[in-house]
């Protein structure tokens, strides 16, 4: 149990639960007597990555993808 802003008392814990044949983590907590699942997200699905790719290494890739 977790205190609240205002001093009272909320019930929340951390869930891993399973989405898209995944195991993902949220924030489960009760708001007005319901339970309410929050997904949290992991850095690779909010920004794209930060990788820096040269041409070569893009057509290498792509000479790669293209031979039998």
């Amino acid at each position: 149990m977790v205190l609240g802003r205002a001093g009272g008392p909320r019930k929340e814990a951390a869930a891993k639960y399973a989405w898209s044949a995944t195991e993902r983590l949220g924030l489960l907590r009760v708001r007005e007597g319901v339970p309410v699942l929050h997904p949290t997200r992991r850095p690779d699905e909010l920004y794209p990555p930060a990788v820096d790719v040269s041409e070569e290494e893009i057509e290498e890739a792509r000479a790669l993808m293209e031979a039998p």
